[in-house]
């Protein structure tokens, strides 16, 4: 057999929507090791068109047929059979373009996994109100019906209708956000696994994703903002660049190769903080840096510690 991986196996899998919507899934991307006979010294000649088939065993109207895309979507308005309540399994197979073809075997079967409904309730006060002299306390209880699904969800509460950006990564750059500050990959920028979900994923020092809204990020000196992001790093060798942004409020937060993070902020810097993490690789951390306009004064809090 030319084709690997055989069995073929599953980049993302199968899983539904915590709105019961569509069903998505991705096959892992197949390489041909057939070469071209045209001329077979040759390694950049790799024959590398490929086509994939999707197989919903459950309930053989979901198959997707012989696509080239890896990728198989699945919408209920698209599909009157679709019933996003029901457990389904899949399974994928790929073959090279073109009928009679060498096939790879069927990878495992898989159940979709249904991401549970979050269930968001605020308890308001009943006595206090709010106003710029006087914090109140708002009790926000998350939940779901699993009670392990808590630790694999994630959710975001828009207090004040403020947000400007929000890119969750999920094998997209869109942003979530009411702004549609959709973002663009650039270098050999790719997606991974997150945090929750799925994330971008930058396998050099040179890949990025330019998140646009060039008119919304002009914050000033009196601008209050804040500015949170998931981090994964393996590598502390240089000083790495999580997000930056270079103009008349020039921003950026680092973490260096003298293991700690730094964040300055105004066009030479006028406002910083560090935090020093010396074992921040191979492990998750959760950024926040805050800028309180008012007071000129920035905060950077590592998992959700000042």
């Amino acid at each position: 057999m030319a084709i690997l991986p055989n069995p073929m196996t599953w980049e993302v899998k199968p899983k539904i929507m915590s709105d019961d919507t569509f069903i998505t899934m991705t096959a892992s991307t197949v390489i041909n090791t057939v070469l071209d006979y045209d001329n077979p010294s040759n390694p950049s000649d790799l024959i590398t068109t490929a086509e994939y088939y999707f197989e919903c065993v459950t309930d053989p109207i979901l198959n997707s047929g012989w696509q080239e895309n890896s990728r198989y979507d699945i919408y209920n308005g698209d599909n009157p059979s679709f019933d996003g309540s029901k457990d389904h399994s899949f399974r994928v197979k790929a073959r090279i373009d073109g009928e009679g073809s060498d096939e790879t075997s069927y990878s495992n079967t898989l159940v979709i996994q249904r991401s549970p409904y979050i269930n968001i309730d605020i308890i308001s006060p009943t006595t206090d109100i709010w106003t710029s002299s006087n914090d109140v306390l708002f009790d926000v209880n998350l939940s779901t019906p699993s009670p392990s699904g808590i630790e694999d969800s994630y959710c975001f509460i828009d207090w004040k209708d403020s947000l400007i950006g929000w890119w969750r990564g999920e094998n997209n750059a869109l942003d979530s956000s009411s702004k549609g500050n959709h973002g663009t990959l650039y270098g050999a920028t790719n997606y991974g696994d997150g945090k929750f979900g799925r994330a971008f994923n930058f396998p050099a020092s040179a890949d990025y994703v330019d998140c646009g809204g060039e008119d919304d990020y002009l914050f000033g000196e009196n601008d209050s903002f804040t500015i949170a992001c998931w981090v994964y790093l393996t590598t502390a060798g240089s000083t790495s660049n999580i997000w930056s942004k270079s103009n008349m409020s020039n921003f950026e937060l680092q973490y260096r190769s003298d293991l700690r993070w730094e964040v300055h902020l105004g066009v030479d810097g006028f406002v910083w903080e560090y935090d020093v993490d010396p074992n921040a690789l191979n492990k998750w951390r959760h950024m926040i840096v805050t800028y309180n306009g008012d007071s000129q004064h920035v905060q950077l809090y590592r998992d959700g510690v000042h």
